[in-house]
Order: structure tokens, then sequence, then C-alpha cells
């Protein structure tokens, strides 16, 4: 669906009871007053010690989110009461994108979390954790969250594409760090030079040349604002290139594919999908428990 309008800097005012995580008062007979009931949380910590996750990943690796700046939520002011119940998720299906006038929600089955969901509907999930955190505090990439939840899908707002962007420069750096601890990573870590490796074909046969170190650098100049797939892209023609010029089985062939496999395995624990569809996810080396999961 479309972003619609945007909204400006404009969003960064005081927090008031008008934004879309409020639900609209209806009048009540008064009641003797009592001891208020402690609100149910979408999500709650299960275990905060800091214990890596299913997919090896700790808590300051796949969260980003925490330090997210938003200081107002999406406006419900103006909206029919049809409108409104669709915001607020009541009458809804779960389990699906939903259109809504202020842009696309899914609203959560059970336990689901927003690695599985973006998974599901090919968003990252990683931009689901950045881009809900200010109504979900707290939020994980594999957050278990109750029935009912609402996560918006994509950003609608210039503070909201803002922190996407920050987010997703960091998440990068971390998928270059794990490269670059990878034994194998220095063969890619600057241009190929043919004359020095005394290969003169190499042009002939590798036409478009990448390096990791190119990529990286690529990283650090955010030159990968707004699609990601731009940075999958140029990662996986490195990989291409090398396989493209060396012959199967061979020492540079068999060093591009564990450096591959390592990016693969980085790239869905920070919670990114892969652009190509069929192409196998990596096991996760065991079961953990940073989840936070509903009570």
């Amino acid at each position: 669906g479309g972003r619609g309008g945007r909204g400006g800097r404009s969003g960064r005012g005081g927090r008031g009871r008008s934004d879309a995580d409020d639900a609209v008062d209806a009048p009540r007979e008064r009641k003797k007053p009592g001891p208020k009931p402690k609100p149910r949380p979408a999500h709650e910590d299960e275990d905060d010690s800091g214990r890596s996750g299913e997919d090896g990943v700790s808590d300051d690796e796949d969260d980003y989110a925490n330090g997210f700046s938003r200081t107002h939520g999406r406006d419900t002011r103006g909206l029919e009461r049809q409108a409104l119940q669709v915001v607020m998720g009541r009458g809804v299906k779960r389990g699906l994108r939903v259109e809504t006038e202020l842009g696309s929600a899914y609203f959560t089955h059970e336990d689901e979390t927003p690695f599985d969901i973006g998974q599901k509907l090919r968003i990252h999930g990683n931009t689901l954790v950045s881009l809900n955190s200010w109504y979900l505090p707290g939020l994980k990439l594999r957050s278990k969250l109750k029935a009912g939840t609402r996560l918006w899908l994509e950003a609608r707002f210039d503070d909201e594409e803002e922190i996407l962007n920050d987010d997703l420069k960091g998440r990068l750096e971390k998928v270059m760090n794990a490269l670059q601890r990878h034994r194998f990573y220095f063969i890619f870590a600057q241009p190929v030079d043919p004359v020095a490796l005394n290969i003169p074909d190499y042009f002939d046969v590798v036409k478009t040349p990448m390096d990791l170190g190119t990529v990286a650098n690529k990283v650090r100049n955010g030159a990968y604002k707004g699609d990601v797939f731009d940075f999958e892209d140029d990662a996986r023609l490195v990989f291409s290139n090398c396989r493209a010029y060396n012959p199967p089985g061979s020492d540079a062939a068999t060093m591009g594919d564990a450096v591959e496999k390592e990016f693969d395995k980085k790239w869905i624990e920070l919670g990114f999908v892969f652009k190509d569809e069929t192409r196998e996810m990596p096991k996760p080396p065991g079961a953990g428990g940073d989840e936070m999961r509903t009570k």
C-alpha cells in the first residue's frame, strides 16, 4: 500500500491523547473507586538476562530501536468512527496486511514475532521493530506478541523515515563487521588487481567488478538509504564474480562460498529478508531465551 501524505517534522511535538495508540473513551456509569488494574502489555520480558536468542543474537545486536526518538504517534483526530475502528483493529482480520486511513498495518495472531511477520510479508523484520518500538517499548525482533497487537508496516512521516535510515546503517555495519571477522575476508577486501595477480583475462570474464571494501565504504557513507536490496546486490556481486572467474572446488571459489554463507547467516539474524525468495534460509544455531513472551 502507499504511504499516503507525509507529516513532516511537526510530528516531533509533545504526545497527546490523539495518537493512534489511544482508545476512544466511551461514557461509563460512575463506579466506586477501586484499585486500578495493571495494564497488560503487548509483550513482556520472559528473560532479561542477556542470553542469546534462537538465532544466537544478543539483545544489543538485534535491537537498534531502543533509541527511537519519536515523540508523537499517528494522529486519529478527524477520523470517522468506522475508520477509527479499523485503525484500532476492531473487527479486522488478524494475520493479514490491512489498509487503514493512517497507513498499512498488521494485527497479530498470538505469539507472532516481528521476525516471523517480516518473513511472511517479505518486509524486513528489523524495519517492523524500528517503526513500532515507540508504540511498543522494548520491542525486539523475536518478541512474542499478544493477539491483536498492531504493527505499522511502512514509514509515513519524516521522523519515521529518519529513524529507519539510522537503524538500517547500524545493522548494515553489523553485517560488514561479521564479514570482516571471517578468516577469508581478506581476499575480497580490495578490488581485484589483474596485474598483481597475473590474471590478465579477469575483466574479460568479470564485467562489473565489486569488492567488500567498497561495500563497507558505501555503508559508512550512507549510500544505501531507501532500498536495502542495493546493499545485498552489491555483496552478492562480489560472490557471483568469484564463482564466475574461479572454477568450482578451487580455493578461491571455496572461500567465496564460505564468506557468502556467513553473509546469509548474519542477514537473517538481523531481521532482513532475502531479495531472492527461493534462497534457502540458514538454519539457526539453536534455541535460546531472549524472547519477550505474552503472559
